[in-house]
Protein backbone atom coordinates (compact mmCIF):
# COMPACT_ATOMS: atom_id res chain seq x y z
CA UNK A 1 0.00 0.00 0.00
CA UNK A 2 1.22 3.49 -1.49
CA UNK A 3 1.18 6.24 1.71
CA UNK A 4 0.93 10.01 0.63
CA UNK A 5 0.18 13.11 2.42
CA UNK A 6 -2.90 15.21 1.72
CA UNK A 7 -0.45 17.75 0.33
CA UNK A 8 1.40 15.56 -1.85
CA UNK A 9 -2.10 14.16 -2.95
CA UNK A 10 -3.11 17.08 -4.24
CA UNK A 11 0.07 17.83 -6.07
CA UNK A 12 0.18 14.29 -7.75
CA UNK A 13 -3.26 13.26 -8.25
CA UNK A 14 -3.21 12.20 -11.76
CA UNK A 15 -0.54 9.94 -10.58
CA UNK A 16 -2.04 8.72 -8.09
CA UNK A 17 -5.33 7.64 -10.24
CA UNK A 18 -3.21 5.87 -12.50
CA UNK A 19 -1.37 3.79 -9.31
CA UNK A 20 -4.96 2.80 -7.94
CA UNK A 21 -6.20 1.52 -11.67
CA UNK A 22 -3.32 -1.24 -11.78
CA UNK A 23 -4.31 -2.03 -8.65
CA UNK A 24 -2.49 0.00 -6.23
CA UNK A 25 -4.16 0.99 -3.01
CA UNK A 26 -3.36 3.95 -1.96
CA UNK A 27 -3.79 5.84 1.66
CA UNK A 28 -3.58 9.93 1.89
CA UNK A 29 -2.87 11.15 5.26
CA UNK A 30 -3.25 14.45 7.05
CA UNK A 31 -1.23 15.09 9.96
CA UNK A 32 0.21 11.43 9.91
CA UNK A 33 -3.09 10.35 10.48
CA UNK A 34 -5.25 8.03 7.80
CA UNK A 35 -7.83 9.92 6.02
CA UNK A 36 -8.67 8.46 2.89
CA UNK A 37 -7.96 4.88 1.06
CA UNK A 38 -7.96 5.07 -2.32
CA UNK A 39 -8.55 1.56 -4.17
CA UNK A 40 -10.28 0.34 -7.58
CA UNK A 41 -13.31 -1.11 -7.54
CA UNK A 42 -12.91 -3.39 -10.47
CA UNK A 43 -11.06 -6.80 -9.93
CA UNK A 44 -7.48 -7.13 -10.96
CA UNK A 45 -7.04 -10.39 -13.36
CA UNK A 46 -5.26 -11.71 -10.79
CA UNK A 47 -7.82 -11.59 -7.65
CA UNK A 48 -9.48 -13.76 -9.57
CA UNK A 49 -9.91 -17.31 -8.19
CA UNK A 50 -10.46 -19.69 -10.65
CA UNK A 51 -12.60 -22.60 -10.30
CA UNK A 52 -11.04 -25.94 -9.15
CA UNK A 53 -12.47 -29.09 -10.92
CA UNK A 54 -12.79 -32.52 -9.43
CA UNK A 55 -9.97 -34.35 -11.00
CA UNK A 56 -8.55 -31.70 -12.37
CA UNK A 57 -5.00 -33.01 -11.24
CA UNK A 58 -5.05 -36.36 -12.26
CA UNK A 59 -1.95 -37.90 -13.62
CA UNK A 60 -0.17 -34.70 -12.35
CA UNK A 61 1.15 -36.55 -9.31
CA UNK A 62 1.84 -40.15 -8.35
CA UNK A 63 1.63 -41.58 -4.96
CA UNK A 64 3.99 -44.30 -3.96
CA UNK A 65 3.01 -47.54 -2.49
CA UNK A 66 5.09 -46.98 0.65
CA UNK A 67 3.68 -43.62 1.33
CA UNK A 68 2.37 -44.24 4.47
CA UNK A 69 5.36 -46.53 5.99
CA UNK A 70 7.04 -45.76 9.24
CA UNK A 71 10.23 -43.77 8.15
CA UNK A 72 13.53 -45.40 9.11
CA UNK A 73 14.50 -42.54 10.94
CA UNK A 74 11.63 -42.86 13.57
CA UNK A 75 12.37 -46.37 14.64
CA UNK A 76 13.64 -45.22 17.63
CA UNK A 77 10.54 -43.27 18.42
CA UNK A 78 8.04 -46.10 17.41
Amino acid sequence: MHQVSLNEAKKIFPKLIDEVLIGEEILITKNRKPIIKMSSIRAKKTDKIKRIRPGSAKGLFQIMDDFDEPLDDFKDYM
